[in-house]
C-alpha cells in the first residue's frame, strides 16, 4: 500500500511537472492568442490587413500587437525617431506589444499604410522566430538583399545599424517582403505563411513608391541637363560680349575714319559699312538665339524647382513631424 501510494504520488508529481514545462513552453503561444481575441480591429485596420493580402497567420501576428492608425500628434508620442531627418511611418513596440501605424493624409500616396502594417507584422511575427530559426533565415535574407544592389536600401540598412544596432536580419525580413518582387524561392515560401497574395502588397509599395523614384529621376536628368546648358551658354553668352565689343571697337574706328575722310573712295568706305552692317546683324540674331537658350534654360530652372516642391510635399506628407510644425 505504501509503495502503492508512493508511486501515485511520484506520478502524479510527474504529471505537474510536465504540465508545468509545457506552460512556460507555451506560455508566450496562450498569451498571443489571449491579446487576439481580446482585440477588435477597426474597420480602417480590418481594411488594411485585407488589402495587404495577409493571411489569417498575417492577420494573428498583426492583431497580436493591437495595431492602432494614429494622427502626427499621437503617433509621434509613441514612435520617437533617433535622427530627425529620418521620417517614420510605424512602430513596433515590443515592451508594450504594440504597432503604431502613421495616418498619412494625402490620397496621391495610397498603399503606404497597408505597407507600413505589414512591415510591422512581420517584426512581431519575427519577434517569435526561434534562434534555429532564425538561423535558417539569415543566409535566405542575406541572398535576397545581395541580389537587389539597391544603394538606397544600403543607405537605409546603414541608419538602422545606427539607430538600432543588431537589427539588420530583422529589418530585411520586413523590407524584403513588403518592397521587393524578386526575392528567391526558398525565401518566396518562407513568405506564404503570412500573406494570401505577397505580389499585393510589392504592388501597392510600387504604386507610390514609383512618385518618388519618377520625380527624383526627371529632377536628376533635369539638373545634369541644365548644367550642361549653363556651361554652353556661358560660353555662348562670354563669346557673344567678345564680338560685340570687337564689333564696337571696329564701329568706333570706322566712324573716326570717316570722320578724318581717310577713305580713299566711296566704294571702299561702302564695303566696309557694309562689312560692319553684316557682323552686327550676325550679331543680332546671335542675341534673338541666345535669349531664345536662357528663356528655355529659364524654362527647365522652374520645371526642376517645381519637381523639388512635389518631392518635399510628398515627403513632408510622409512626416509626421511635419504634420504638427
Amino acid at each position: 500500500m505504501s509503495r502503492l501510494r508512493k508511486f501515485i504520488s511520484i506520478s502524479v508529481g510527474l504529471a505537474l511537472s510536465v504540465g508545468l514545462v509545457g506552460a512556460v513552453i507555451y506560455r508566450s503561444d496562450i498569451i498571443d492568442q489571449f491579446r487576439v481575441w481580446q482585440y477588435q480591429p477597426s474597420s480602417e485596420i480590418a481594411s488594411l490587413a485585407d488589402r495587404a493580402s495577409m493571411s489569417d497567420s498575417g492577420k494573428y501576428y498583426f492583431y497580436i500587437a493591437h495595431p492602432k492608425l494614429e494622427a502626427a500628434d499621437e503617433f509621434n508620442q509613441e514612435c520617437r525617431r533617433a535622427e530627425p531627418a529620418s521620417a517614420l511611418l510605424g512602430c513596433y513596440k515590443s515592451g508594450t506589444e504594440t504597432i503604431h501605424i502613421y495616418d498619412v493624409d494625402d490620397s496621391s500616396l495610397d498603399g503606404v499604410e497597408e505597407v507600413t502594417a505589414v512591415h510591422e507584422m512581420l517584426h512581431v511575427a519575427y519577434a517569435r522566430l526561434s534562434q534555429s530559426e532564425r538561423e535558417e533565415l539569415s543566409p535566405l535574407l542575406e541572398s535576397a538583399y545581395a541580389k537587389v544592389e539597391d544603394d538606397k536600401l544600403a543607405e537605409r540598412m546603414d541608419y538602422y545599424e545606427r539607430d538600432q544596432p543588431g537589427s539588420r536580419e530583422n529589418e530585411l525580413h520586413s523590407i524584403l517582403a513588403t518592397e521587393y518582387a524578386d526575392i528567391g524561392d526558398e525565401l518566396e515560401d518562407y513568405y506564404k505563411k503570412y500573406f494570401i497574395d505577397r505580389n499585393k502588397v510589392v504592388e501597392l509599395y510600387n504604386s507610390y513608391n514609383q512618385q518618388f523614384e519618377y520625380n527624383e529621376s526627371q529632377a536628376d536628368q533635369l539638373a545634369t541637363k541644365l548644367e550642361a546648358q549653363r556651361a554652353q551658354i556661358d560660353a555662348a553668352v562670354g563669346q557673344y560680349e567678345s564680338d560685340m565689343a570687337s564689333l564696337n571697337q571696329d564701329i568706333e574706328s570706322f566712324n573716326q575714319r570717316a570722320k578724318s575722310g581717310e577713305f580713299t573712295s566711296q566704294s571702299e568706305f561702302a564695303s566696309q559699312r557694309t562689312a560692319l552692317q553684316s557682323r552686327s546683324d550676325q550679331l543680332s540674331a546671335t542675341r534673338v538665339s541666345l535669349m531664345s537658350q536662357i528663356d528655355a534654360y529659364n524654362s527647365d530652372v522652374e520645371t526642376l524647382n517645381a519637381l523639388g516642391r512635389e518631392i518635399e510635399r510628398l515627403n513632408n506628407s510622409l512626416d509626421s513631424m511635419k504634420a504638427v510644425e
